[in-house]
């Protein structure tokens, strides 16, 4: 390959979920944008899951981590009898900050969840960047390539 441009680079970790809703992580990573993290693992049709996408995390959840979890959320319309409940947090929204009671809550709840292992990388100009997790966040903090 010469001198070819190395591949992207993504992130792969075990982190708490509330880690999205960390001051200083959510002012890196979040808030600017382009931030996009995918569990990995399970069945994505039979286990819960977690995106962030366009400043939006999403949780889909079976029923007993739903009531658990105390968010509000709708139940899934994938499939009519579908267990699953879809949670969506504006993490990247201004007004969605410390102080805010949606947001002091969904941060209680958030870490009361158990860590997910996710894919997870941020593109700025059209580049893709590795994510650094906080290590208070992450269990599991490692670079992956595109080959």
């Amino acid at each position: 390959r010469g001198g070819a441009e190395p591949p992207p680079v993504f992130t792969v970790a075990t982190v708490r979920p509330d880690v999205f809703l960390d001051e200083a992580f959510a002012a890196e990573n979040v808030r600017p944008g382009g931030l996009y993290c995918l569990s990995s693992g399970p069945a994505v049709d039979r286990h819960n899951t977690l995106c962030v996408a366009g400043g939006v995390l999403r949780l889909t959840v079976d029923a007993a981590t739903y009531a658990k979890l105390g968010l509000d959320g709708r139940r899934s319309r994938v499939h009519p009898d579908s267990p699953f409940h879809l949670i969506s947090l504006p993490i990247a929204s201004p007004a969605f900050k410390q102080g805010d009671a949606a947001y002091e809550r969904a941060k209680w709840c958030l870490a009361r969840l158990s860590p997910v292992r996710l894919l997870a990388a941020r593109v700025v100009d059209d580049t893709i960047h590795r994510v650094s997790f906080p290590p208070a966040f992450a269990a599991e903090h490692k670079d992956a390539q595109c080959t």
